[in-house]
């Protein structure tokens, strides 16, 4: 490896650094709803001294325990905000967190497997509120959503409308002629068919749009792009390839929020 590679290593792993504390951080603002006070001392030598353990090798025990330190007084920065959380479903670029970003860009959205885990995080007060789709401008409604909805107590105290813009990501530096696959949800796909079909590239389904953005990130193949929102683009740092593929422009999706513990 040159000098310019290693230094793109080393600008990767910085990258996944943060991602990883961020992701931490969001664990934390959980556990605020859980436990009595913010100030743990015990818990924190806990965490201090594993991490000592964790250092093996190179990095000294106390340089680990000096950096922990810190996450711990920014862990508790955080947690005495009283930040209002909100819960989407899928990973961090998702659009149902683009919505919830329109809605209100104060709360912090909270990343959920399922829409069924929004509806019961929110239930129980893990979250604030909950960000759901209900119905597509093109597909229609969506059943599982309006099926949770039937069955909750919840309230719906809010909406949103968002236009549906895609965008063609891939891996920094990667020639897009030599782009030969493209990964998105199959909603993502089918409302980008006739782009996919013009760039002779093959669709292959995902699970998510923003999770085919953080599989890109983290196995990085090559001849590979994803359809996703530009949000994604900054998360998962990854290039615009090309904007607003999507076949029809007046493609929308309406959103409902949920409100907080029902007493």
């Amino acid at each position: 490896m040159d000098i310019q590679e290693i230094r793109k290593r080393i600008d990767l792993i910085d990258f996944e650094i943060i991602n990883l504390l961020h992701r931490r951080m969001e664990m934390v603002l959980r556990l605020r709803r859980l436990k009595g006070s913010i100030s743990e001392p015990e818990r924190e030598m806990e965490v201090l001294g594993n991490v000592r353990r964790y250092s093996q090798g190179i990095m000294l025990p106390e340089f680990a325990g000096r950096l922990y330190a810190e996450i711990i007084d920014e862990s508790k920065r955080i947690q005495q905000q009283d930040l209002k959380l909100i819960g989407f479903q899928g990973e961090h670029g998702a659009y149902s967190e683009v919505a919830s970003l329109a809605y209100e860009p104060s709360l912090m959205p909270i990343p959920c497997r399922e829409f069924r885990e929004v509806f019961e995080e929110v239930g129980t007060g893990q979250l604030d509120f909950g960000i759901v789709p209900v119905e597509n401008s093109l597909e229609g409604a969506i059943t599982q959503v309006n099926d949770l909805l039937i069955e909750t107590e919840l309230k719906i105290v809010g909406e949103i409308s968002i236009p549906v813009h895609h965008c063609l990501l891939a891996l920094p530096d990667v020639e897009y002629r030599n782009l030969r696959v493209v990964y998105s949800h199959p909603q993502g796909l089918a409302q980008c068919r006739g782009f996919i079909a013009r760039h002779g590239l093959e669709p292959r389904p995902f699970y998510d749009t923003a999770g085919a953005a953080r599989m890109l990130s983290d196995e990085r193949p090559q001849d590979a792009g994803v359809i996703a929102s530009r949000l994604c683009a900054g998360l998962y740092h990854l290039e615009v390839i090309e904007e607003d593929i999507e076949d029809h422009e007046s493609n929308t999706t309406r959103f409902v929020v949920l409100e907080g513990r029902v007493i």
